[in-house]
């Protein structure tokens, strides 16, 4: 039996690092919001073969129409800049058919600042609801247990480890933003929530555990209990959570670039909701218990 309750400390440097890095580069880079959040176009163009990156932003600034990012997308060239009025599109069209020579609009795309507000509102919003309740269904579920540690602790605790595994993803989407141009838009937001139900249902396979020993009255510390659930279900934790990272490493790899760094996010969340169900939650359950102990 592996005594992973009795190493939390090391588990709780590791992501406690992970966490304060991941904050540091949150301020120092911020959040590259797509369209979907900021307002703007993206524009999916097809351009001649040899046509690199770098020679579009290169030329963009001449036809003074502000900053633009540039990314592949299945063979295709995504543009993504402010809103253009008529006028300015038909000079940003003209203008790179004449530098690059035959380019085709695949797609165009703009939404208003004031939509892109009210999208990002809304997204933060059903975070922080779904959150509440995840912590109030918790609660419930648990409600037969109120010793030694009540039933709303697992609730709060759940959601701690959630926030973990969000706050990697973010940081993750942070650098790529800012290397590599990747926004984060209303894709990202639904990983986020599809994670958000993975790792608390994760977590509370491991609590349900917790829960049945704790109604067979064995005399042993809290301390062992925990250890002891958590090793019964972490087979079933890897196995679990192995299984949906190689279906969606399989989709990041041969998905196609639009489902792509959708894939990522939700691998790094499902990664990181494996890990934290299991050296996370349950030893956060055991520091708040013997806290709660030492103030008694």
């Amino acid at each position: 039996m592996f005594n992973i309750i009795g190493k939390r400390k090391f588990y709780f440097i590791f992501s406690g690092a992970l966490t304060l890095i991941g904050i540091i580069l949150f301020f120092i880079f911020g959040i590259n919001w797509g369209i979907d959040f900021k307002g703007g176009t993206l524009w999916e163009l097809k351009f001649p073969a040899g046509i690199d990156n770098t020679a579009i932003r290169e030329f963009w600034p001449t036809l003074n129409l502000g900053d633009v990012s540039v990314r592949e997308s299945e063979g295709n060239k995504m543009l993504q800049f402010r809103s253009l009025e008529q006028g300015e599109y038909d000079i940003a069209l003209a203008g790179l058919k004449q530098k690059f020579g035959n380019v085709e609009e695949i797609s165009y795309e703009t939404i208003g600042p004031t939509i892109g507000e009210e999208i990002k509102g809304k997204a933060y919003l059903t975070i922080v609801l779904s959150s509440i309740a995840i912590i109030l269904y918790i609660a419930w579920a648990f409600r037969k247990v109120s010793r030694p540690v009540s039933s709303w602790r697992f609730g709060v605790v759940a959601i701690v480890a959630l926030v973990h595994d969000l706050l990697v993803m973010l940081t993750v989407f942070v650098v790529l933003g800012k290397f590599l141009g990747v926004a984060i838009d209303s894709f990202f937001i639904t990983a986020m929530l599809t994670v958000l139900g993975y790792s608390v249902n994760d977590t509370i396979v491991i609590f349900d555990r917790i829960r049945e020993r704790l109604k067979l009255k064995v005399d042993e510390p809290f301390e062992i209990l925990v250890n002891k659930s958590v090793n019964e279900t972490m087979t079933r934790s890897l196995v679990t959570g192995m299984n949906a990272i190689l279906v969606l490493f399989a989709l990041f790899l041969f998905g196609g670039a639009s489902i792509h760094w959708f894939m990522l996010a939700m691998l790094i969340g499902i990664i990181t909701g494996t890990y934290s169900s299991i050296f996370i939650a349950s030893p956060l359950l055991v520091v708040w218990y013997n806290f709660s102990r030492k103030r008694a």
